[in-house]
């Protein structure tokens, strides 16, 4: 007819420039360039097969009995496109992108264990949700730093113990000899022990040699 184009099979439009789709891609998707896209649950050459949403994508089995999915395990949806956490987050977190944001007062992969006050400020170990100190520090949340002095001393303001009398060392865990033995002896324990010819509490007497009476009787 003049003026009006008719088309030869597989084009359409005005001047059958258009590739056309199989069967109008059965009006269940968009012709493009001669290919059907396809709308959701919907596949095949011109979209006329059904199927379960987006294909399970990649990540379940179709039932085709029910065109429901049956995802693989760590995938969830009506289509099996979220990816799941662990355990759920365990219920003390929310799952996203298949990585657990834990609840406040809550931590681990799975949040499944309770976490403890600012983590124990590096200086301790959480154990059931309570801190437990390294040496040297207290608190709740292990942030306190104390001097261990043995209770032979006070922690000062630097955290440096200051010894009481007759005790020595970083946490006064040394014992001082009376009269420094005397600089006739050593210093063991708190205790001194002298050298060969000195003798009492503090090296401070010297011992007649040879004779055991003297030596018994403190003089010479």
């Amino acid at each position: 007819m003049k003026g009006k184009c008719y088309c030869k099979p597989g084009f359409s439009g005005e001047n059958c420039l258009q590739k056309s789709c199989l069967n109008s891609c059965n009006g269940r998707g968009k012709c493009r360039d001669g290919k059907c896209l396809c709308d959701a649950e919907w596949i095949g050459e011109d979209c006329s097969q059904k199927t379960c949403p987006n294909a399970c994508s990649g990540n379940g089995l179709c039932d085709t009995n029910t065109f429901t999915c049956k995802c693989n395990g760590g995938f969830l949806g009506n289509d099996c496109s979220i990816k799941a956490c662990i355990n759920d987050c365990s219920q003390h977190g929310v799952c996203l992108n298949g990585i657990c944001h834990c609840h406040p007062n809550f931590t681990g992969e799975d949040c499944a264990y309770p976490s403890c006050l600012n983590s124990c400020s590096g200086s301790g170990k959480c154990v059931s949700g309570k801190c437990v100190c390294d040496e040297n520090f207290s608190g709740e949340d292990c942030g306190q730093f104390v001097c261990n002095c043995n209770n032979r001393g006070r922690c000062l303001l630097n955290k440096k113990c200051n010894c009481d009398v007759g005790f020595y060392g970083k946490n006064c865990e040394e014992s001082l000899c009376k009269n420094n033995c005397n600089s006739n002896g050593t210093c063991y324990k708190g205790k001194c022990l002298c050298r060969a010819g000195w003798g009492s509490e503090d090296c401070s007497m010297k011992l007649c040699p040879n004779d055991w009476y003297f030596i018994l009787m403190r003089y010479c």
